[in-house]
């Protein structure tokens, strides 16, 4: 029986890793992945791996420009093992499934029994919060999660370098992570030793200068248009941080929103609100929160995407040290052994109906997160085919994603029309759906005169044509379909459009073609 529990705790991460790479890959299989951003990490990791400029022609910047993620280095080198986005979704899904093993190591040494530390990790791998982040497309941060829960579990036992070698690693995810690392210093400061702690607090805050310094340098010495998502509250990271310093009601207005609320209840529900118990640990995370909480970007407002997934990591922490709290407190009491076990049971209901209950921004349940829509994949795959590996295209968002491996890969309707493009406001609103307008029709004849695009891919009809709303999408359509500079060579659950092919006989082709949304237009 001593070993029952680390045989269950691996047989749960196994199946884990088993279902959520079958639903990563069946999403991006069903071309619900999209350029923003499976396409721009996509494209990212392969321009490193094959010693190409790290220029991404699917956000209109360079790869520092947009994040400082250094780890995309060392995750090309698997790019030389198998050239394919499925890489990054199978080792997304073995980062998420493996940190159950930290929560699981922690809990039993901090509660001294091997069955609720099994039921911490099990309901680790049920958080709504986890599915959340595991299957919106891939982001570099999702490794720093099992990271940042080793190197706290080789903390608390007393092991400090590998501790310290995995918060180094977790801090070249990505920028942010300096904001969990700056206060776990100053916690390790307090609470364990001061010397490590001090290391910790100054590996963080060098991490973060050194971080954002590389972003403003590869913005040609501007900050990046990120700090815009901070604006009602300054204009530069100083100002932010001294108006929320001297105005502290303006984060308690924040906190208050519909939103906020919502996501802190998401967050906090499933471990039926355990990690209040703990608010030290839970306060190593405050910062993060607080950088989505007063964020004007509503993505940034739940749990569906990555934006928390520094956060995870002590929600888990702190409701284990609140739950061990707990337990020391009453311990005396003969109905304890009954009431820890109904609570951590309760987190375990609490994770499997948040997790079927709550739905994401895209409407789909947060357990699965696969769409109702069902494309030809093969006919898809065998448009896809006609396309040279070294040609530009321009192509529609859900294709994007699996066109990524060239230099020049847009989305549409990028290069004709700058979208999503570069490191500006403007840029950011659009990925909102605001500021985006049609152009006039002698703008786009220039444009499609000037830029030498060799083919343009649109449809499925339905599939994510994002970041264009869906009149925009059609208006525009229909004026690449009208332009004699391309002709359509297939027309089966795609259109593709190609520079110099016989635009009449493209005409013919798609009258015979099942897309009648695009033919009432001609």
């Amino acid at each position: 029986m001593k070993g029952s529990p680390f045989f269950v705790l691996w047989l749960a991460i196994i199946s884990y890793a088993l279902f959520y790479g079958y639903v990563t890959i069946e999403r991006y299989y069903r071309y619900d992945t999209t350029v923003f951003d499976m396409g721009i990490f996509d494209q990212a990791i392969w321009l490193i791996a094959h010693g190409k400029p790290i220029f991404l022609s699917t956000r209109g910047l360079t790869i520092f420009a947009d994040h400082f993620s250094p780890i995309l280095y060392l995750i090309a080198s698997l790019y030389w093992i198998w050239d394919s986005p499925k890489t990054l979704l199978i080792l997304q899904t073995a980062a998420c499934a493996l940190g159950a093993h930290p929560v699981y190591l922690y809990a039993r040494k901090r509660l001294e029994n091997p069955l609720p530390a099994l039921l911490f990790a099990i309901a680790y791998l049920l958080y709504p919060a986890l599915q959340g982040l595991n299957c919106f497309d891939f982001h570099p941060e999702s490794i720093a999660v099992p990271l940042i829960l080793y190197g706290w579990w080789f903390l608390a036992s007393d092991r400090f370098t590998p501790s310290l070698v995995c918060i180094f690693f977790a801090l070249l995810c990505k920028e942010t992570v300096g904001l969990v690392v700056v206060p776990l210093g100053i916690y390790a400061f307090f609470a364990i030793d001061r010397k490590k702690g001090g290391i910790l607090a100054t590996v963080g805050l060098t991490a973060l200068f050194v971080s954002l310094e590389t972003i403003r340098l590869a913005n040609h010495g501007v900050s990046s248009a990120y700090i815009s998502f901070y604006g009602a509250y300054g204009n530069s990271y100083s100002s932010i941080y001294i108006n929320l310093l001297t105005h502290p009601a303006k984060i308690l207005d924040a906190l208050s929103t519909g939103d906020n609320f919502r996501c802190i209840m998401d967050l906090f529900a499933p471990l039926a609100f355990l990690s209040f118990s703990s608010p030290e640990t839970l306060a190593i995370a405050a910062p993060a929160m607080l950088s989505n909480f007063l964020s004007n970007r509503h993505s940034m407002h739940t749990i569906y995407f990555q934006y928390d997934a520094t956060v995870i990591p002590f929600v888990f922490l702190s409701a284990i040290a609140g739950f061990d709290l707990f337990y020391r407190m009453f311990s005396d009491r003969p109905y304890v052994q009954g009431i820890w076990r109904a609570l951590v049971i309760l987190t375990l209901i609490g994770c499997v109906a948040y997790g079927v209950r709550n739905d994401q921004a895209i409407g789909n349940p947060a357990l699965f997160r696969i769409s109702n829509r069902y494309y030809d994949a093969a006919a898809i795959n065998d448009g896809l085919s006609l396309i040279p590996l070294n040609a530009s295209v321009s192509a529609q968002s859900a294709i994007a994603s699996h066109l990524a491996h060239r230099l020049q890969i847009y989305m549409f309707p990028n290069p004709f029309q700058r979208v999503c493009w570069g490191n500006s406001v403007t840029a950011l609103n659009q990925e909102e759906g605001m500021d985006l307008q049609v152009k006039s029709l002698d703008y786009y004849k220039t444009a499609i005169e000037n830029e030498k695009v060799l083919y343009i891919v649109l449809g499925p009809f339905d599939s994510s044509h994002f970041p264009l709303q869906g009149d925009i999408f059609l208006k525009l359509v229909h004026i690449f379909l009208s332009d004699k500079h391309y002709g359509a060579i297939w027309a089966n659950q795609i259109i593709i459009l190609k520079r110099g092919a016989d635009y009449n006989s493209g005409r013919r082709l798609l009258q015979h073609s099942g897309f009648p949304e695009y033919i009432t237009m001609q």
